[in-house]
């Protein structure tokens, strides 16, 4: 194992919590829309009313034994999830480039690199171990990459000269995490004034119980169906350019395809591939099975094979819309669900008529609660979204709620973020905790939205007073010294408290976490926040 985590050298946000739970529902799935043929039934007979020269019935076929057997989708919910902790390591420095503006608004350069810390206290599988050793990897080489740079750049800064900036992230979304599979999506982005830096996405996933990989041979069983199936998928989602197509194929033909798993597909390049009804292509025993609580994500194509009433056979559910004559507006929302299609006036529901199109990059999803399902739909127009919440328990889709924003790391349905928008500190997104109730509406669970974002470069010191990044809790009063590299870790919207960290010029020294009051508006610790930071931007 260590062999596979040291090659990921992977970094983002904030805390990813999944509840375990473990009950005994398992029920075999076919498509309802088609029926299938019973091919089990033995019929007894004595052995001496056999004869032994008896010619087969022409009408009979035998099976080629080379065929791999074609499997239905069994889904269960009796695994249990396994609950994760992440949190986001950033060493930053930055420094006013001299070289390019003598009198403000001074230009500030930075050096800046972070990387996801996760961790698990199960003792059930080996999830723990595998995320301890990730962890381990990652930062070794982050550190020794941030280190690198801050060298350069320091250089550059005793010298008077013009200065570069640096910032790259690794981050590490857990897409499954269970009894069964621990899957998580890799990506690496960034940017340099020196370099180009291609931003990378790979896939890691592994037994639960024993930590092995999960290989492309485990998964498929039949590689020529499936990169064909691949293709034709692609090719469906406008996703199909050649060079993704053709590096698609030699991947699975030498077996280094990156994929990611969850409960009803596999992810390649960013795009959840479906699985049902195509138990030929592959090895279904690695999927159906869930928690009691769990999300599932509709894609691009937004459509779902799934069982939501319970009743044996699998349930279609796709989403469509109708754009107004103005050819850019929503006019119809379509919910087409267990064999009927129903249609919204987008008119009657807050902003939906602004919206352009369903968004095919979070996606919509199906969060099942205690037994409920709940749709969420997520639309977006340019720069702005919405989430609209559908109760699909009962005879058709009845709708709940809108919220303007669009879940992210939806794993779990009792602890997921919202993206809210914090004008403070500038123009900046702070995820905020949120958690679905049990009558499928969204609910706040705390009101410090969380961020790591910067830096700024304190003009002046500041007062302020401790607090425990884990707790939130403030402590003895303190300040941040002038000429300070800041890095933006939270903002809380009820008090008006802004949490931030003050880098040290070396990883070898303590970061200082402080808390700073404010107006809510535009005064941070008593000073007009142009006055107190460098670095602030504005969105408008």
């Amino acid at each position: 194992m260590k062999k596979n985590i040291a090659v990921l050298l992977c970094m983002a946000t904030v805390c990813t919590c999944v509840a375990c739970s473990s009950t005994k529902e398992t029920t075999r799935k076919t498509r309802k829309t088609k029926k299938t043929k019973d091919t089990t039934d033995v019929t007894e007979t004595d052995d001496t009313d056999v004869p032994t020269d008896s010619e087969s019935d022409p009408t009979e076929t035998e099976t080629d034994p080379t065929e791999p057997e074609k499997q239905d989708m069994v889904i269960t919910h009796d695994l249990s999830a396994v609950e994760i902790n992440k949190t986001k390591s950033v060493m930053m420095y930055s420094a006013v480039d001299t070289t390019k503006n003598e009198e403000p608004p001074y230009r500030l350069s930075r050096v800046e690199v972070g990387y996801d810390i996760l961790t698990s206290s199960d003792s059930t599988t080996k999830i723990g171990s595998i995320l301890d050793e990730y962890t381990y990897h990652v930062g070794e080489a982050r550190t020794a990459a941030y280190q690198k740079k801050l060298d350069e750049f320091n250089e550059l800064v005793g010298a008077g000269s013009e200065l570069f900036d640096y910032w790259f992230f690794e981050s590490c979304e857990v897409i499954r995490s269970d009894s069964q599979i621990l899957s998580m999506k890799i990506g690496t982005y960034g940017y340099s004034t020196q370099e180009d830096i291609e931003p990378k996405t790979i896939y890691e996933s592994y037994d639960a119980m024993s930590g092995a990989s999960i290989t492309l041979d485990d998964v498929v069983l039949d590689k020529g169906a499936f990169a064909l199936y691949v293709e034709e998928y692609f090719r469906s989602v406008g996703a199909d350019k050649y060079d993704t197509i053709a590096n698609i194929h030699d991947q699975i033909n030498d077996g280094s395809l990156s994929f990611g798993m969850t409960y009803d597909g596999i992810w390649i390049n960013e795009i959840k591939v479906p699985v049902a009804g195509h138990g030929d292509i592959f090895n279904m025993t690695y999927f159906g099975s869930t928690p009691k609580n769990y999300t599932l994500n509709m894609g691009m194509k937004n459509e779902l094979l799934w069982d939501f009433d319970g009743d044996g056979s699998l349930d279609e559910l796709s989403l469509a819309t109708e754009k107004a004559s103005n050819g850019y507006s929503v006019e119809t929302l379509k919910i087409s669900y267990m064999g009927k299609e129903y249609s919204y006036n987008a008119s009657d529901f807050e902003e939906m008529n602004d919206m352009e199109e369903l968004d095919g990059y979070y996606g919509s999803h199906v969060m099942c609660l205690d037994g409920k399902y709940y749709l969420l739909i997520s639309m977006r127009q340019e720069e702005n979204s919405a989430t609209y919440t559908f109760d699909i328990n009962g005879a058709e889709p009845k709708f709940i709620e809108v919220f303007f924003s669009t879940p992210e790391n939806t794993l779990d349905p009792e602890h997921f973020q919202l993206s809210l928008r914090t004008d403070i500190i500038g123009t900046i997104f702070m995820n905020y905790d949120f958690a679905l109730a049990e009558d499928g509406h969204i609910k706040q669970l705390s009101s410090i939205g969380k961020i790591h974002s910067g830096p700024l470069y304190s003009i002046m010191p500041l007062p302020g007073k401790e607090f425990n990044p884990v707790t939130w809790e403030l402590g003895a009063e303190t300040e941040i010294p002038s000429s300070a590299t800041v890095e933006i870790l939270g903002y809380d919207n009820k008090s008006g408290i802004l949490f931030v960290r003050v880098h040290p010029k070396y990883t070898s020294t303590d970061t200082m976490d402080i808390a700073l009051e404010t107006d809510k508006q535009s005064q941070i610790a008593g000073q007009d926040r142009d006055s107190a930071f460098i670095g602030i931007n504005y969105a408008d």
